[in-house]
């Protein structure tokens, strides 16, 4: 119990950096979103810009610690919990987990699609992101801004 306990409190602790990182994500793309939707493009200046475009398409990976909890699963020691309610939590673990990973897993591909999609529109030399402050291309700007395919990334 010592072990699932240790577990639980340091996968809470991930789980909670994971739904941080994510609130994060979540209003850069909301906040960029809105932005286009209302065609208020003065409010993208070149860091914030840069900042909304590349934090909204991130995602997060949730890294547990579940030895405790696989030990117990794996030993096929979990009758010994007594608790039916913990009993019934513990044994759909894995499947969350499973669920989890594939939502990871979709939110990687999206993702990958989406920098590739923004790297037709970027330029990451130096002298670019020195000289203009964004890595988006001047000439690209509006056409990226007012582009359906970022919306609905």
């Amino acid at each position: 119990m010592n072990s699932i306990n240790t577990s639980i409190q340091l996968s809470q602790k991930e789980l909670n950096r994971v739904i941080n990182d994510s609130k994060h994500i979540s209003t850069c793309a909301d906040t960029l979103f809105l932005i286009l939707a209302n065609k208020k493009y003065e409010l993208l200046g070149h860091p914030f810009l840069d900042s909304l475009l590349f934090n909204a398409g991130d995602y997060s990976i949730l890294s547990l610690n579940d030895g405790g909890i696989q030990e117990i699963l794996n030993t096929g020691s979990l009758d010994l919990i007594q608790d039916q309610r913990i009993r019934v939590l513990l044994a759909s673990w894995n499947e969350r987990i499973h669920k989890i990973r594939k939502f990871e897993g979709e939110s990687e591909y999206i993702a990958r699609n989406y920098y590739k999609y923004l790297m037709d529109f970027s330029d990451y030399s130096r002298d670019v992101y020195d000289t203009l402050g964004s890595v988006i291309i001047p000439e690209k700007r509006l056409q990226l801004l007012t582009d359906h395919y970022l919306t609905n990334y």
